[in-house]
């Protein structure tokens, strides 16, 4: 079984209150990056679509610098979505779910492993923008930015169930107000996902 990093913490009361402060920032971040078009174009479908998704920023400021700023968004996301499902499997281990714990603690060593996918994403995309690289680029985006969305959904949904059903949390309330969050997130990504997936005529 993989290690869980938070499994000798001594204050999950104090580690959620964390989690929670991440989740308020992380949300409104999803909202900025959207409203960017940012996630569209990740997983645009070749350069035609690429390029009809850039025509979109015109007033939404630079997709290049956009592009710069969500590496810091990287670190965010993954460490937030990653100490969330580990401490989910601290959750599903104490309620007896052995099964959960192992899903948990794997999912959440692959939100690092997302966040990974994601930097490839937006290296593609500014070569892209830069005029270096054409459908190659966006191939690459369109695979990274699929399984990434595809990791942090399963993540989100995952962690956001332990945090729902558990019981005898020291940190109750704040724990079904992570579960909601994370619900919500989750189901965010499947709909991007979704969104990006069918907003363009194959080939």
């Amino acid at each position: 079984m993989l290690p869980n990093p938070l499994a000798a913490v001594q204050n999950p009361g104090r580690c959620l209150a964390v989690l929670a402060l991440w989740s308020g920032a992380f949300a409104v971040a999803l909202a900025l990056i959207f409203h960017g078009k940012i996630a569209l174009l990740e997983l645009a479908k070749n350069a035609a679509h690429a390029n009809e998704i850039v025509k979109g920023f015109a007033g939404q400021g630079n997709p290049i610098w956009q592009l710069y700023a969500d590496f810091g968004f990287i670190v965010c996301y993954a460490t937030l979505l990653a100490f969330c499902c580990f401490r989910a499997a601290v959750l599903a281990s104490a309620a007896g779910w052995r099964t959960l714990a192992t899903v948990s603690v794997a999912l959440g060593w692959c939100q690092w492993l997302a966040g990974g996918l994601d930097a490839v994403e937006n290296v593609a995309l500014l070569q892209f923008l830069n005029g270096v690289s054409g459908d190659a680029a966006i191939a690459v985006s369109h695979w990274c930015a699929g399984i990434r969305f595809v990791l942090a959904c399963l993540g989100c949904l995952v962690a956001g169930y332990v945090f729902l059903r558990a019981r005898g949390s020291v940190s109750r309330r704040t724990e079904v107000v992570l579960a909601w969050l994370l619900i919500c997130a989750g189901l965010y990504f499947l709909w991007i996902l979704r969104a990006g997936l069918t907003a363009w005529p194959p080939g």
